[in-house]
């Protein structure tokens, strides 16, 4: 989720056109009314971002395989017995795979764009043990962005000392928050009224 946001507050062009697709399905729903399968149904751009999010920065670096056989990769022998580890982040990251493979770009995975590369994508890795957890995951993370930029507005702070920000929630309940950065490293807190304290770190 971290990652996500700081991605997007690199990429301004990603956040407008994110905030739109979520605007419209929030001006679809009451005040209060919750999210339903159809909603998230409804988001292709959010699956871009996360998409690419968990490509530029999956935090499942790889997996471990043992050969049940003797196996045979271009000219090389993986004698039975022995554990492989399957890098995903460099398949992820690798320029033959992947253009400006480095670059946060969520547009790659639009359908039109171009890009054949979905059968090397396993962030979840792949097979009879690829994560049963995948589809909650996204769930859960578009959900998140969801409310955050429908309801947060957030800017990036230039100093290291304190300083309060008009930044306001487009729920009218919500209020002014207080950002922080404090060195090394910095923190945002987001405190909407009648909610538990967000901090982030970058």
């Amino acid at each position: 989720m971290a990652l996500a946001i700081k991605f997007l507050t690199e990429t301004p062009h990603a956040l407008a056109q994110l905030k739109k697709e979520q605007d419209m399905i929030r001006s679809r729903k009451g005040k209060s009314e919750a999210l339903e399968w159809n909603d998230y149904k409804s988001m292709p751009f959010t699956q871009c971002v996360i998409d690419e999010t968990l490509r530029v920065a999956s935090t499942n670096s790889g997996v471990f395989r043992q050969a049940m056989t003797d196996v045979n990769v271009k000219g090389y022998t993986i004698p039975k017995g022995w554990k492989v580890f399957v890098s995903l982040r460099a398949v992820h990251m690798n320029e033959d795979h992947f253009k400006d493979a480095r670059t946060f770009n969520p547009w790659r995975w639009q359908a039109d764009s171009g890009t054949n590369s979905m059968s090397l994508f396993n962030p979840f890795g792949g097979g009879p043990r690829r994560c049963p957890g995948a589809e909650l995951a996204r769930v859960e993370l578009s959900i998140f962005l969801h409310h955050f930029v429908t309801q947060y507005r957030h800017v990036v702070l230039d100093s290291c000392r304190r300083r309060s920000v008009g930044v306001l929630s487009n729920n009218k309940d919500a209020k002014a928050v207080s950002h922080y950065r404090a060195a090394p490293g910095n923190l945002e807190r987001l405190k909407p009224r009648k909610s538990v304290e967000l901090w982030m770190g970058a």
